[in-house]
């Protein structure tokens, strides 16, 4: 027999709320409004556990007792079941130590930080802290995120399709699509021809193998003082892999990149800033802008294919539904 969803009026799937409306749609208007008007009074928030909490309450305190609040529930989504309820205070405590580790995402390229702001939301995404309004949390604390960390998102750019199955796919550890919905957010952007793009990366390439050759030195030298870490390791990797791209040594070499971007007829996309104005950052720039605009044109025309249905988020009324579900699947294909 199906457990009734503490959280909703008897026999109803409306959520139980401060002013008692048993409608869908006038608990929605209500909701929207009131949130809408705490958005625009939005205090800053500590990139922290207890900071999104905060953040979730400010949202919508006016609206549910709960607010702020981590969920008694479980609860899933296509099919998909987020982290178990008795899991999420201690992941999530440990997503915002990782996120700690890499400095809250400070120093980086507009670029570096989209791909690191992806994990971050992925796994936000996966923990799903509370019951109702997930989704505005993690944009609220993605946008606080960004400026704290010296970048800057314009989030009425925000494109749905991108972001929602971005998000799905990142519940599978394939973060592409979300870093890209990120990307386009981010501002300033400018716009260079596949051409220009081609022109710039030759005449940026020796700089930025030295750069990159420097970075692979010191971190090498970190390690062998025994200062390295798990997280040092991978940089390295991360630094090597990079380095074949521009070298064109790599499966996803520049002048491959370019040459996908021009065979699927695009003729000009948009490139973000480098952090810090270096070769390395203005090469891997123009490389992330070539794979963003052929892998968002995919997408779109995979998205025109299908038939598009918002699916809703579901309680799981079993308790041992997802008593073993602990995280995302370990493995992460190459982005």
């Amino acid at each position: 027999m199906a457990r009734h969803d503490t959280y909703t009026y008897p026999d109803s799937d409306v959520l139980i709320n401060k002013r008692g409306y048993q409608s869908r749609e006038t608990l929605q208007n209500f909701e929207w409004t009131r949130t809408v008007r705490r958005a625009l009074d939005l205090p800053a928030f500590p990139p922290s556990a207890r900071g999104v909490q905060a953040l979730h309450h400010h949202l919508f305190q006016d609206v549910y007792e709960w607010a702020g609040k981590f969920r008694t529930v479980n609860m899933a989504k296509e099919g998909e079941a987020f982290l178990h309820k008795d899991l999420v205070a201690e992941a999530l405590v440990s997503r915002f130590q990782h996120l700690r580790w890499h400095n809250n995402l400070s120093g980086l390229s507009a670029d570096r930080f989209a791909r690191g702001a992806a994990e971050h939301i992925a796994d936000l995404n996966h923990i799903h802290p509370f019951r109702e309004g997930n989704g505005r949390v993690v944009k609220f604390h993605l946008d606080q995120l960004a400026e704290q960390a010296g970048h800057t998102l314009d989030l009425t750019r925000i494109e749905a399709g991108p972001w929602n199955r971005g998000s799905r796919a990142a519940l599978k550890n394939d973060e592409r699509l979300l870093t890209h919905a990120i990307a386009l957010m981010v501002t300033p952007q400018r716009s260079v021809t596949v051409e220009q793009a081609i022109r710039e990366s030759a005449e940026l390439k020796q700089a930025a193998v030295s750069e990159i050759n420097d970075k692979i030195s010191e971190t090498r030298s970190s390690i062998q003082r025994g200062k390295g870490s798990t997280v040092t390791t991978k940089i390295l990797r991360d630094l090597q892999d990079e380095l074949a791209v521009i070298e064109g040594t790599g499966r996803g070499s520049l002048s491959r990149v370019f040459g996908i971007a021009a065979d699927t007829g695009i003729k000009s996309f948009s490139v973000l800033t480098g952090q810090d104005g270096s070769a390395r950052d203005a090469i891997y720039a123009l490389g992330r802008g070539a794979v963003r605009s052929v892998e968002l044109s995919e997408d779109k025309r995979t998205a025109a294919t299908l038939t598009s249905t918002k699916a809703p988020t579901s309680v799981i009324s079993d308790p041992e539904a997802t008593a073993g579900v602990q995280s995302k699947p370990s493995a992460s294909p190459e982005r």
